[in-house]
Formats: C-alpha cells, sequence, structure tokens
C-alpha cells in the first residue's frame, strides 16, 4: 500500500508541475512579471559587481598558519538563504531526477542513489575549483585582477538581464 501512496505523490508532484508549466506558458502576464523580476535582478547584481571594489584579501593581515574565520552561524545563514532562494538547482531538480525514476521501483533507494551520484558529482567538481584556485592565487591576491574580473562579471550579468528582456513567450 505504501507503494501506491509513492505513486500517487510522484504522479501529484507531475501533474502539478505540469499545470504550473501550462499556466506559465500561457499566461502572457506571468511570464512578462517573472521576466522582468529576473531581468531587473540580474541588472542589479550586474551594476554592483561593475561599480563594486576589489575585494582582496590582504596576506599581511593574518600571522602565518593563524587565519581569522568569520562567524560559522553567519556563513551557514547565508549560504542556507543562497540554497533556498535560488531557482536554478530546483528547477533543475524538477527536470532532471524524474526521468531517472521508475515509477515501479520504491522511491527512497532511487532517490538517495540519485542524490549520492549528484553529491559525488559536485564533490569533484568543488575540487577542481578549488584547485584552479590554488593555481590562479596570485593573480587573485592583485587589486587590479580583481577589480577586472568584477567589472567583467558584473557586464556579463547586465547583458544576460538584457538578453532576458529580448525572451518571447513561446507559442503554447
Amino acid at each position: 500500500m505504501q507503494h501506491l501512496n509513492h505513486e500517487f505523490h510522484v504522479t501529484q508532484a507531475i501533474g502539478l508541475q505540469s499545470l504550473f508549466e501550462l499556466h506559465f506558458l500561457s499566461s502572457a502576464l506571468l511570464f512578462g512579471a517573472v521576466k522582468l523580476l529576473g531581468a531587473l535582478y540580474l541588472f542589479y547584481v550586474g551594476v554592483r559587481h561593475f561599480l563594486g571594489r576589489a575585494s582582496v584579501v590582504n596576506q599581511n593581515d593574518t600571522k602565518p598558519g593563524i587565519e581569522t574565520m568569520p562567524n560559522p552561524l553567519n556563513l551557514y545563514r547565508e549560504a542556507f538563504l543562497l540554497a533556498t532562494t535560488n531557482p536554478k538547482p530546483i528547477l533543475f531538480f524538477t527536470a532532471l531526477f524524474p526521468q531517472f525514476i521508475h515509477a515501479q521501483a520504491p522511491l527512497l533507494p532511487q532517490f538517495f542513489a540519485l542524490t549520492g551520484i549528484f553529491m559525488a558529482l559536485s564533490f569533484i567538481t568543488l575540487i577542481g575549483y578549488a584547485a584552479i584556485g590554488e593555481r590562479a592565487r596570485t593573480l587573485l591576491l592583485k587589486p587590479r585582477f580583481s577589480k577586472w574580473i568584477n567589472r567583467v562579471a558584473g557586464a556579463v550579468f547586465v547583458s544576460f538581464g538584457a538578453a532576458l528582456l529580448t525572451l518571447r513567450r513561446p507559442a503554447v
């Protein structure tokens, strides 16, 4: 009986996603509002990066072997807020996971397997980023380079915002 309950919830989630997608695509007002809010957010982030000061860590601020750590609660709060408000992973998982879920098999082991694979790939990717960052450390410590990176990132965000404004609602 529990197996049927899981199937019902999966079917319910897929149905709700389909209804939302259909309503989103058919509602010009909703599509336009989401598009405008997204573009404004990208403009805000872009201008903030472009006009912001170079954020460079001064190696002389700390003694060798002693690093100042930010408050762990603040780090957790910031990471949690970022993770829960970022629509990209939510859309990614709702689009990707259902393709690999078999309705006839128990859902919990499938969920753990897919999550484990995703976490392993994320870990490998983040280790790669850390290795690249360590190699680029000398460049990243230069204020001029940091300012240049911020300006390029700001310009990219603004251009993505402008591109988002040119998007047309697909025909239903």
